[in-house]
């Protein structure tokens, strides 16, 4: 399935991402729709796919579908063939929703990996609550400002060191940009109301209605990326090493559409029956993150990686510049990184001082 809306956009299908053996990759979200397409377009190509899912049932089903079709691709006449033989995927049972468990698990996947001579080459945070209603994590934080983002906030810098010792390795060695962070953001931030301010702890617990508290939180994923490049990436030596992008995957037909029935009931239930129409499939969907993980045009040399380094891309291509300018207030993404901080200074005792 296309959708109407998919017609009109960028393609990046499977066939055309590069070879992407001997690499290591983890996909948070990636049990279904957005997610389990790009731990499966990653596979397909070579890699080594850890992802990340709350419910064993759903990760489990994902893992076996995903290593048959690598299975049958193996034998197939794809020109990702003899890549998909090499291709693994992994699937990890992780609540995003408790910071001490996404503490730990970030902490320890060097290891759970064998080691951190094995690399990790790719994160996307790709998990994420959708349109519903207003519930808190086991933290207290209000659900999407905690999962959405403070979860990944401190997935990532747990696992920063891991990052940048892979970006040192053999396989890496003088590629600037090979390493790269990719966030799931939206379009839909468009939609965060512009009092929206980042002033304290408390506004960013506010429930501000299922589409506000969704719209907000892309909002905090694309100032996250910008100034996480500006804080850590762009001032160190490992500044053309690792990348951040965050990027929009389409109007896409997901389930996250039906947890839309709850907050907006009649309408909500006619918001899922036209998403299958008009939005674009999970495969395609998946394309701008797929893009952003492993294009060959966002790396290079220091020019191009400072180009993408914290960009916001909107298709699989160099569509960049299309978010708000509260998408590109660095003032609200001071504030927003500085309450970030202190909550998971707060909630799990670690320190992030960049």
């Amino acid at each position: 399935m296309t959708g109407l809306t998919g017609m009109f956009s960028e393609r990046y299908t499977f066939d055309d991402i590069p070879d992407q053996t001997g690499k290591v990759a983890l996909v948070t979200g990636g049990s279904a729709g957005i997610g389990a397409q790009i731990v499966l377009g990653l596979a397909l190509n070579g890699a080594e796919v850890h992802f990340i899912s709350t419910t064993p049932a759903h990760g489990e089903e994902t893992e076996s579908h995903t290593k048959s079709a690598l299975t049958s691709a193996s034998t197939s006449s794809h020109a990702y063939a003899q890549r998909a033989a090499k291709g693994k995927v992994i699937y990890h049972q992780l609540d995003l929703g408790d910071l001490s468990a996404v503490k730990a698990f970030g902490e320890g996947f060097p290891e759970t990996i064998g080691g951190k001579e094995k690399g990790l080459d790719l994160v996307v945070c790709n998990a994420g609550i959708g349109v519903a209603e207003y519930a808190k994590t086991k933290d207290g934080l209000a659900c999407h400002f905690g999962v959405n983002h403070i979860s990944h906030m401190l997935l990532i810098h747990t696992l920063l060191p891991l990052l940048d010792s892979t970006s040192q390795l053999p396989r890496n060695a003088g590629k600037k940009g090979a390493v790269r962070v990719v966030m799931q953001a939206s379009q839909q931030h468009k939609l965060c109301p512009s009092d929206v301010k980042f002033e304290s702890f408390e506004e960013c617990q506010k429930d501000i209605g299922g589409n506000g508290n969704y719209a907000r939180s892309k909002l905090m994923n694309i100032l996250y990326a910008k100034e996480l490049s500006i804080r850590k990436l762009i001032p160190s030596p490992i500044s053309n090493r690792i990348l951040t992008i965050s990027v929009h995957p389409g109007a896409v037909a997901t389930d996250q559409e039906k947890a839309a029935q709850e907050p907006y009931g009649l309408l909500g239930t006619a918001l899922v029956a036209a998403s299958r129409v008009f939005f674009m499939s999970p495969e395609q969907g998946s394309e701008s993150a797929l893009w952003a993980a492993t294009s060959g045009k966002v790396e290079g040399d220091e020019a191009v990686v400072q180009k993408y380094q914290g960009a916001y891309l909107t298709q699989p291509n160099d569509s960049l510049g299309n978010e708000t300018n509260q998408a590109k207030d660095m003032e609200l993404a001071k504030r927003l990184w500085d309450i970030s901080v202190n909550v998971i200074k707060d909630k799990v005792g670690v320190v992030i001082d960049y």
